[in-house]
């Protein structure tokens, strides 16, 4: 009789053992379960939230400004960064010039070398013609000295300053081009607005290429 007693005394035991090991389990998958729950939930109140990348860029319209963003504006169009930023091909083809002028002279072909020597002259005076009007139209830059907010959402470009407030939207930009420092924003074949990354108040120079490349792969499916 005490054998079958003790026998009943150490099942008890174990049953009781099995039971709490069957229930740290099924606490441990709630805890799971619930912690899966609760991090969907989450991405899914950011996602209804409609939270959305934006960045923001504030600058203030210096010459130096103005200067850098009719440097990089010109090196969009074939032709004028051939005119205004090549001066080395230009400097080999005055120096041909001049060879050729002093071949001419020494061939006792004066007036021959005298056309060559005019030619040079006057590829000399338009190099200086054509950076007077860059000068120029640098000093007709109206609201110079003040600042202008560039903000870039999934809605598009927004801009702010002194001129007033304006929106555009991603499918009417014409294009964008990205450089170390920063970015260059074609609104139209004449208008260009240039964001540097130094004139970041919101984001980062990271989330603007990526909104920028993101905008760049909707527009070309769309296209498709």
């Amino acid at each position: 009789m005490p054998l079958v007693s003790g026998f009943s005394g150490s099942q008890s035991t174990s049953d009781r053992r099995d039971k709490s090991s069957v229930c740290l389990s099924s606490m441990r998958g709630e805890c799971r379960r619930v912690g899966r729950d609760r991090a969907e939930s989450k991405v899914e109140r950011i996602q209804s939230s409609g939270t959305k990348v934006k960045t923001a860029h504030q600058i203030t319209i210096t010459d130096e400004y103005i200067e850098t963003g009719q440097r990089i504006a010109i090196a969009q169009n074939k032709m004028l960064k051939f005119l205004y930023q090549t001066g080395w091909v230009h400097w080999i083809f005055r120096a041909l010039l001049a060879a050729i002028a002093l071949f001419f002279l020494l061939n006792q072909m004066e007036s021959t070398a005298a056309l060559v020597c005019i030619v040079l002259i006057m590829s000399l005076v338009g190099d200086w013609w054509g950076r007077q009007n860059l000068t120029k139209a640098r000093q007709r830059v109206r609201f110079k000295g003040t600042v202008i907010t560039v903000s870039m959402s999934d809605d598009g470009v927004d801009m702010a300053g002194a001129s007033g407030n304006s929106h555009v939207v991603w499918p009417a930009i014409l294009g964008t081009v990205i450089y170390p420092d920063g970015v260059l924003l074609k609104i139209s074949r004449i208008v260009m607005i240039w964001l540097p990354d130094r004139g970041l108040i919101e984001g980062s120079a990271i989330e603007v290429r990526q909104l920028l490349a993101q905008k760049a792969t909707e527009s070309a499916t769309s296209a498709i």
